[in-house]
């Protein structure tokens, strides 16, 4: 035991001397995160983390389970594309995430209070890559066997502008209303990079855009939220050339309400406050029905170099199942809300899966298994 506590303690630089945290000292750490949009005071903050405390003495850490990846390099177009409708995996040069914290990884590989409250880019099923794709099956890892040289992906932990986080500038706890300044550093950070190589952009919002909008109806009506979406992608079409845009469909986040033990009742409140809200479902089917309105918007549809893509692989998504039918707590962060790094592997396979699918086939959710689907030649990306 002592052995496991000082790989631990090196592996994630906790220093596993010092007593465990205090509930003050949890609590300065959420009330700081400003992560939890419900906490909206400091005894608010005392209340989580007292939950968390308990979450974490009762949680277990679990492997990844190992899924070889089944496919093989399919090559790159030669000449190079001129039409993103056009582009093979390998023709992909640079990999962009933009979203919320579950596209930041927040929490996805925390093993205690220390390192909770952390985004672990790397661990991003959508844009980042440092474990093999058998350990952590992220969309960009599957890229790089189709283009080693793909970039922009994060490779280590961090917030929005930590030195690993690359082309992810998704920002823990942001709705629709922070896509302007993601798009705006993005901008700015391209200019390290060959603007003229093709990218993949995966956009992630509208969860907690749906967690906050029975209680400000008006912020976060369905107009609000296409119309922001809309702002960053027209800035991204005026000024980011060469991209590929997968438009990823948010969860109904109801479905937390199905996390029905005690803590997990404790915490969703002040993680996601409309999860129980009967407005709150229908708000996701004006959102999902918003997004498909702007893939098919004529403003988008005539750029040869700029091209969108709804994903759906989280539309209709469950949460996973044990044989007892309790939900299967090791697809989630020891919070009870964010993904676990088992999830990000699920979510980056869905999610690869969704880009070789055609449009009216594609799976609007995941399941356990889910086995990869492999290019076959000349396949574009859909």
């Amino acid at each position: 035991m002592i052995l496991l506590l000082t790989l631990l303690s090196v592996a994630f630089c906790v220093d596993v001397s010092r007593d465990v945290p205090s509930l003050k000292e949890i609590a300065d750490r959420i009330w700081q995160a400003k992560i939890y949009r419900g906490v909206k005071t400091y005894n608010d903050a005392l209340i989580v983390a007292d939950a968390l405390k308990m979450a974490f003495e009762n949680s277990t850490l679990e492997d990844v389970p190992a899924v070889p990846f089944p496919c093989s390099p399919t090559g790159r177009s030669n000449p190079r594309p001129t039409n993103a409708r056009q582009l093979l995996p390998g023709d992909v040069d640079i990999v962009i995430a933009v979203g919320d914290s579950l596209t930041a990884a927040f929490g996805a590989d925390a093993t205690n209070f220390f390192n909770l409250f952390t985004d672990y880019r790397a661990t991003s099923f959508s844009g980042g890559f440092l474990r093999p794709i058998e350990e952590v099956s992220t969309v960009p890892g599957i890229l790089k066997v189709f283009n080693p040289s793909v970039t922009g992906y994060s490779v280590a932990s961090g917030d929005e502008n930590s030195a690993g986080a690359n082309l992810n500038v998704a920002v823990s706890g942001g709705d629709s209303y922070g896509l302007a300044y993601q798009v705006d550093l993005l901008v700015s950070k391209l200019q390290n990079y060959d603007r003229s190589g093709w990218k993949l952009l995966s956009l992630f919002i509208g969860g907690n855009d749906l967690c906050d909008a029975c209680a400000e109806k008006e912020k976060f009506s369905t107009a609000n939220f296409k119309a922001n979406v809309m702002a960053a992608l027209d800035t991204i079409k005026n000024q980011i050339p060469n991209v590929f845009i997968s438009l990823i469909l948010p969860p109904d986040v109801t479905i937390l309400s199905e996390l029905t033990s005690g803590l997990c009742a404790i915490l969703r409140p002040f993680e996601c406050t409309c999860s129980n809200d009967p407005y709150t479902s229908p708000l996701h089917k004006e959102y999902v029905t918003a997004l498909h309105e702007i893939e098919r918007d004529p403003r988008y549809a005539d750029q040869a170099n700029f091209f969108i893509a709804v994903q759906p692989f989280l539309e209709l998504i469950k949460i996973p199942r044990l044989p007892d039918g309790s939900p299967d707590m090791t697809y989630f962060a020891p919070d009870c809300f964010h993904f676990s790094a088992k999830s990000h592997s699920a979510a980056g396979l869905s999610l690869w899966n969704n880009l070789l699918e055609l449009p009216n086939e594609k799976k609007r959710d995941w399941f356990v298994g889910e086995p990869f689907e492999c290019p076959v030649e000349n396949q574009y990306l859909q």
